[in-house]
């Protein structure tokens, strides 16, 4: 990745994914809750709709070893459900270099199939390393 290519301002993409029930799954093992609140129902944790989206769009973004997630803000508008179709759309709010790294901060949107935003966000990433 070459960080001076990443601009404040610079759509992402978008990328649309599935909320089914094996990566739903995945998420509540992964964050091991144990509340039992998203178990037997076909609602989807706020948290894992973030993630999920967030990571899906990620993934394809080639970050170098060492890439710390640092912060996230979310707000909720609507409930989630498993096997929902969702898009996420990502823009680079900030990118600025810090001694030896740059720090990211990434606001986000995933909303259902007919464009509603069921939850907004921002993360920001700490990614090592000097422009060369």
């Amino acid at each position: 990745m070459k960080n001076s290519s990443i601009i404040a301002g610079q759509e992402l993409g978008g990328v649309q994914f599935n909320l089914d029930t094996p990566l739903v799954e995945g998420y509540i093992a992964a964050v091991d809750d144990q509340s039992g609140l998203y178990q037997g129902t076909d609602l989807v944790p706020p948290t894992a709709v973030a993630a999920l989206g967030v990571r899906t769009l990620l993934e394809g973004f080639a970050l170098p070893p060492g890439a710390v997630h640092v912060a996230q803000e979310l707000a909720s508008h609507r409930i989630a459900t498993r096997g929902q179709q969702v898009f996420c759309r990502v823009r680079v709010a900030q990118s600025s270099q810090r001694r030896e790294g740059w720090f990211l901060v990434l606001e986000f949107t995933v909303a259902n199939d007919q464009g509603q935003p069921i939850l907004e966000g921002r993360t920001t990433l700490m990614v090592p390393g000097k422009e060369g």
